[in-house]
């Protein structure tokens, strides 16, 4: 699944992963998630678009941020996956404040072999400082907007419920019914944390499920899209080419050539 729990519970979690022509639908965890390219070009998935990353470029996803990626055929890129306990000392600065976007760049791991990244994330100082370091590059780079303090309760919360129930005919006022608050209130809440809409948000986790469903079944459009929680087949097929710039159809055909 998109939402995925396996290591929430872990607050030393930490895994270094090599990828080469991988590909991974939109989806979303409580966990950080920086991803550094090596060789050639990796498309990167969010909500409201998409951002090519080269060599020597790199994301920066926060917890509970949607993401995915489209790897081309020569693509080589590491994943650091880890549990925000890690960065708590930054997580605590930028508390109040939102990147406009999750891209930064630098050089030095593209000529550092990956045997030897192995051995040195084998000491949990070294984890810490290097996860500490890209936080720091991320942190110069970025462009940062200041947020009104909110209630993490309340957004744990928000992302929690719809997380449940995005694939049932959900809307915004039911879940602010469902969590005791005014829909006008919860709809500014979402947009200023989230950085979109509710509609766009519940939007993308249909997308990603449909995804996940194309990738993993062989079931017709019509039923992918309603399994997906989209009223029509019609609003699926607009939502999907509005996203990925391509129909359904022309990625099921996408996905057979594979």
């Amino acid at each position: 699944m998109e939402y995925q729990v396996d290591h929430f519970n872990s607050a030393d979690y930490f895994d270094f992963i090599q990828f080469q022509q991988f590909s991974y639908p939109l989806h979303f965890h409580q966990l950080i998630e920086v991803v550094y390219v090596i060789e050639g070009e990796l498309e990167v998935l969010q909500i409201d678009g998409t951002i090519l990353l080269s060599a020597g470029e790199a994301v920066f996803f926060l917890s509970n941020e949607l993401h995915g990626y489209n790897c081309s055929k020569n693509c080589v890129y590491y994943a650091f996956i880890f549990s925000p306990n890690w960065i708590s000392s930054f997580l605590k600065t930028i508390s109040n404040l939102f990147p406009q976007s999750p891209k930064f760049s630098f050089n030095e791991l593209l000529s550092v072999k990956k045997q030897d990244l192995d051995t040195f994330f084998e000491n949990p100082f070294k984890i810490r400082g290097f996860l500490l370091m890209l936080c720091g590059y991320f942190y110069e780079q970025a462009t940062w907007t200041t947020l009104p303090k909110q209630s993490d309760a309340l957004l744990a919360n928000v992302i929690d419920w719809i997380g449940r129930h995005y694939l049932e005919d959900i809307s915004l006022s039911d879940t602010a019914f469902a969590l005791g608050y005014d829909s006008f209130y919860l709809s500014h809440f979402i947009s200023e944390n989230l950085g979109t809409t509710f509609k766009k948000y519940v939007n993308g986790l249909r997308l990603a499920h449909s995804l996940d469903l194309f990738q993993t079944t062989q079931l017709p459009i019509a039923d992918v899209a309603i399994q997906s929680g989209f009223p029509t087949v019609r609003t699926f097929n607009n939502q999907f080419k509005s996203t990925f710039q391509l129909t359904p159809r022309e990625y099921q055909k996408k996905m057979k050539k594979r």
